[in-house]
């Protein structure tokens, strides 16, 4: 059966046609929490088709972009052609060979929560630098009980709850999150890095964004994510064409959807052991120097 996680890679070219991007606002905030040199190395974990590695590599930032989808990685290194600073790996961030303390800075967009959450955060805790950053983002539809949202959520359950998806719906069974109720996917996954030891908050910041949809298109956007994929054809049908339907008939043929994007950075901290040791380094400096000067 097609995991969730690599479900995207059998629509990858409707993922990057019809994903939205992400605000601008979002790297230009990012930029400011995170200084970073010129050429200065950026790890992109999740790229999918380089939606948001592409900002970065215009940036002049080198970029290394893991992807463990075929086809999505295929197609970022399409999109990525005029950016020789940047390089995609078809890889997991779990399975890449990365060297310690190698990237000033790891981000990955609406894609952390493929990645363990017991090995993840230690791994970017490895790979960082101290004081190197790690960003995360989401978007996700925001919970606007608009008439548009309440009648496609109603059609939507009317279909995956049927006697026919009953088979083939653990994956909408699960859609609820182990975090317990009341906490988003992406508060989930940032508890995890707040939790761990190595990291420490520095900046959370949340964005809106609207885009507009005719019927097809919006039917499209729905077909990039997992749980729509993962529905057997005659159940997608079905849904996709009551979707249809509901706004040709009932909102003029569009549709206006308002999106939510949450930015969350943490600092890598410095271990004690770290801190011990440049400690009785800069002591060794100190004595050389005042040997030396006494002995001048």
């Amino acid at each position: 059966m097609l995991s969730r996680a690599l479900s995207f890679d059998t629509v990858a070219h409707s993922y990057h046609n019809r994903r939205p991007r992400y605000p601008v606002g979002l790297y230009n905030d990012l930029l400011k929490i995170v200084p970073l040199r010129p050429g200065a190395r950026i790890l992109d974990v999740g790229a999918g088709s380089g939606i948001a590695t592409l900002p970065l590599a215009a940036r002049g930032f080198e970029v290394v972009a893991l992807e463990p989808g075929p086809a999505l990685a295929a197609l970022a290194r399409r999109n990525l052609s005029r950016h020789p600073n940047a390089v995609v790996h078809r890889v997991s961030f779990e399975r890449a060979r990365l060297a310690n303390s190698s990237f000033s800075m790891i981000v990955s967009a609406t894609a952390w929560h493929w990645v363990d959450p017991l090995r993840g955060p230690a791994i970017a805790a490895r790979v960082l630098p101290p004081g190197g950053s790690l960003a995360l983002w989401w978007m996700g539809f925001a919970t606007i009980a608009d008439s548009f949202a309440i009648q496609c959520g109603k059609i939507t359950r009317s279909w995956v709850s049927s006697a026919a998806a009953s088979a083939h719906g653990s994956q909408w069974a699960s859609l609820a999150t182990p975090c317990g109720p009341g906490r988003s996917l992406s508060s989930c996954r940032a508890g995890d890095i707040d939790a761990h030891p190595d990291f420490h908050k520095v900046d959370q910041r949340r964005y809106l964004t609207t885009h507009d949809f005719d019927a097809d298109s919006y039917v499209q956007l729905l077909g990039t994510y997992a749980d729509f994929v993962l529905l057997p054809a005659h159940l997608q049908s079905g849904l996709y064409a009551d979707i249809r339907r509901l706004i040709n008939e009932h909102f003029a043929g569009k549709v206006t959807r308002t999106f939510v994007t949450t930015l969350y950075v943490w600092r890598r901290r410095r271990r004690a052991d770290e801190t011990r040791q440049i400690a009785g380094l800069d002591a060794r400096r100190s004595k050389l120097y005042s040997d030396t000067e006494g002995g001048s």
